[in-house]
Order: structure tokens, then C-alpha cells, then sequence
């Protein structure tokens, strides 16, 4: 039975187009361009919309939290490639947030799994490849005020795998975000939305890395 968590996918148009107050982000790595992500945010949550060009696959994200950005409740549809974008999802996720657990519920087709993590706190759901995960740990970083700050993930799909995100301002217009998934480094508006960004590549692989156009609004 899959966990109630007030917090549905909005109806996104098609992620290439602005409008609506959803910031879109195009994600580049090698010079060709493999996603786009649509990222709306308001006072009670984050949801995003990611398609990822080359292999057809979609996925949404929704995160509601509390104030000072402490997770409720999350959710993760994936439509893995050939399936049908207008059907159900072929995995389902919902995961809720207490002091200190986290209790996902993850369905595909029949089958549905219960997992239940110890966490920390305020710890945040994380998952690669999405903005909307690096705009959720800058929101928090943004709401502790400290130029410094020290942010706890699950990794979600992970089996329950934790991790420390160190954020780190640089001066008001930007932010890095550093964890064991990589270094981001993200400009970044008035109002905390990020802008353009970039994974930085380890000295090993220079040109593997991975860059975020933000193209609107």
C-alpha cells in the first residue's frame, strides 16, 4: 500500500518551453545535450520534470518540506525508455520524512517494497543527474544563513546509501556544492534560484564535465 503524501506532479509542458514561473535548465556533458529539466518552486515544495534527450526516458520529482527546508514527504516517477508517457510510471516511489526516518515505499508494475532508513534530522532526499536536488540543498543552505553550511542526503534508490553535502557561498551571486557524487558550482539569483552551472570534472577526465544552461525565464 503506498504511502498518502499531499504532493502530486504538476502538468509541465514540454520541458524545452518557459513560462509559469518554472525555471529550465538544458544539461550538457561532451557537448552534446542528453536533458532537460523544467524545476518550479513555491513556498511549501519543489517538482521538477527531467527528460533525458538521448535514451527517452522521463522522470518527475516532488519535494514537500517544512520551514527551514525540512523534508515531509517526496516523490519519484520514473518512464523508463519505450514506455508509454501517458501511462502509469514503470516505478513509483513515495518516501516520508520523520525526526529521525525515512520510509519509502518504491512500486514496480505489481510488486512494491517497503524500506525504512534511520537518518538524521532534516536529512534530504537526493538523486544525480536532477537540478532540482542541487536548488533544494542550496534552499537550505540559504535558510541555516551561514556561508558554511553542512547538509545530510539519501540517496534515494540506493538501498539506503547517506552522504554529506558541504555547501559553500561564494559571495552572493554564486554557490558550490561539494559531496561525494562530485563538486557543483552554480550561479545563482537575487532570490536563490540557480542559474548556469557545472559538475566539475575530476583532473583524470577533463572533458567529462557535465554542464547546466539555465534558458528561462
Amino acid at each position: 500500500m503506498l504511502v498518502s503524501v499531499a504532493l502530486r506532479a504538476p502538468s509541465f509542458a514540454q520541458s524545452s518551453r518557459c513560462g509559469g514561473g518554472t525555471a529550465q535548465y538544458l544539461q550538457t556533458t561532451r557537448g552534446d545535450t542528453v536533458a532537460a529539466e523544467g524545476v518550479a518552486v513555491d513556498a511549501t515544495a519543489i517538482q521538477s520534470q527531467l527528460q533525458a534527450l538521448k535514451v527517452g526516458a522521463l522522470r518527475r520529482h516532488g519535494v514537500a518540506f517544512m520551514p527551514g527546508i525540512i523534508p515531509r514527504a517526496a516523490y519519484v516517477d520514473i518512464w523508463q525508455p519505450g514506455a508509454v508517457q501517458g501511462g502509469p510510471p514503470t516505478q513509483h516511489a513515495e518516501v516520508k520524512f520523520s525526526a529521525n526516518a525515512a520510509e519509502a515505499v518504491v512500486q514496480q508494475g505489481a510488486r512494491s517494497q517497503v524500506q525504512v532508513d534511520a537518518v538524521e534530522s532534516g536529512t534530504l532526499p537526493f538523486m544525480s543527474g536532477s537540478v532540482l536536488y542541487l536548488q533544494l540543498i542550496a534552499m537550505r543552505a540559504a535558510a541555516v544563513g551561514r556561508d558554511s553550511v553542512r547538509v545530510p542526503l539519501l540517496w534515494l534508490f540506493s538501498g539506503g546509501q547517506l552522504d554529506t553535502a558541504q555547501v559553500l557561498a561564494r559571495g552572493r551571486d554564486s554557490v558550490s556544492i561539494r559531496m561525494s557524487g562530485g563538486e557543483f558550482v552554480f550561479a545563482r539569483d537575487a532570490d536563490g534560484t540557480l542559474g548556469n552551472g557545472r559538475r566539475v570534472a575530476p583532473p583524470s577526465s577533463p572533458s567529462s564535465e557535465t554542464r547546466y544552461l539555465r534558458v528561462c525565464p
